[in-house]
């Protein structure tokens, strides 16, 4: 032989001193990758075919890959399962094992061996006497990069296992790891009119609403336009009903009351105060008025709110 080739440090490079070197590369699981709870028996099954890579090895899934999750019985506080990745420094020289295997461990008891990592990529919660398929599942279905796009289902990644991700971007805003915490942080959506809905006596022409950083404020403006409507007691009190629902970015951590305004109908209409609630769900729900007006027909009301968006 006539040339020789070899890394810039002059040596021999060894397998274990490749997976050194792609250790800060991307490190993620396969897409593909679906974890299956069975309704009949313990079984939680990892999907094939898949590749998941970590401590520069890759781990491929060439068959349906099942795990046993044991069943918690009555009496017994709920159990956590952890499923993911273990690395054993001490079998990175075979083949084709090698040093990377899927394990399941009750969370918090997990034997990391000297030298060794951990990589949760689900966790599942069972209840007791609570069949697989009904437990609680948690997603850490995620990429060892700077930055990460992740679908609704999908959870941010542990802070403790989070190496390189430090943010995250989801439809709701941008998720920042920051003290080894995720912050969220909301996205100015401006000012939106739709997904506004209301039943069908009732018209939300008007209504708008916007949020910034979390903080949501919403101007509702309802017309009624059939029905018979109510006339409120000596003490302004009616029975509760809805005017409309706001969309999901527009809806309040936790029922919250509101004050506005109602004007009645006609000509001589006049204009007295309006109490009502926002509710978790988004729907907005008129609670009481001044003594004895009538909602009826033609009426309009106006509210004004901001609060914290859930």
């Amino acid at each position: 032989m006539t040339t020789l080739s070899y890394p810039i440090n002059k040596k021999n490079i060894t397998t274990a001193m490749w997976s050194k070197l792609l250790r800060r590369q991307h490190q993620g699981v396969d897409v593909s990758t679906i974890l299956t709870l069975s309704s009949t028996s313990n079984v939680a099954t990892v999907s094939a075919p898949s590749r998941l890579n970590f401590m520069g090895f890759e781990l491929e899934v060439t068959e349906a890959h099942d795990l046993t999750l044991p069943a918690v019985t009555a009496g017994n506080p709920a159990k956590t399962y952890s499923i993911g990745v273990m690395y054993d420094p001490a079998l990175e020289g075979r083949y084709p094992e090698g040093p990377l295997s899927l394990e399941v461990y009750t969370k918090g008891s997990i034997p990391i061996p000297a030298g060794g990592a951990w990589w949760p990529i689900w966790e599942v919660t069972r209840r007791e006497s609570q069949t697989l398929d009904l437990a609680a599942q948690k997603s850490y279905r995620v990429a060892r990069v700077s930055t990460l796009y992740a679908d609704t289902g999908v959870s941010n990644p542990d802070p403790a296992y989070a190496q390189g991700v430090q943010v995250v971007f989801r439809r709701d805003g941008v998720w920042l790891l920051e003290g080894g915490e995720w912050k969220l942080i909301k996205a100015d959506t401006g000012d939106r009119t739709d997904g506004v809905t209301t039943p069908t006596d009732w018209s939300a022409q008007g209504t708008a609403w916007s949020v910034l950083n979390g903080m949501v404020e919403v101007d509702i403006r309802g017309t009624l336009k059939s029905g018979s409507g109510q006339l409120a007691t000596a003490s302004g009190g009616i029975t509760d009903f809805r005017m409309c629902t706001l969309p999901a970015l527009a809806r309040p951590r936790r029922t919250i009351p509101v004050e506005g305004s109602i004007t009645t109908g006609g000509t001589s209409g006049a204009t007295f105060a309006l109490h009502g609630v926002i509710k978790q769900n988004g729907d907005f729900e008129i609670t009481a008025t001044a003594p004895n007006v009538r909602i009826g027909p033609g009426c309009t009301l106006y509210v004004h709110a901001v609060y914290r968006s859930n």
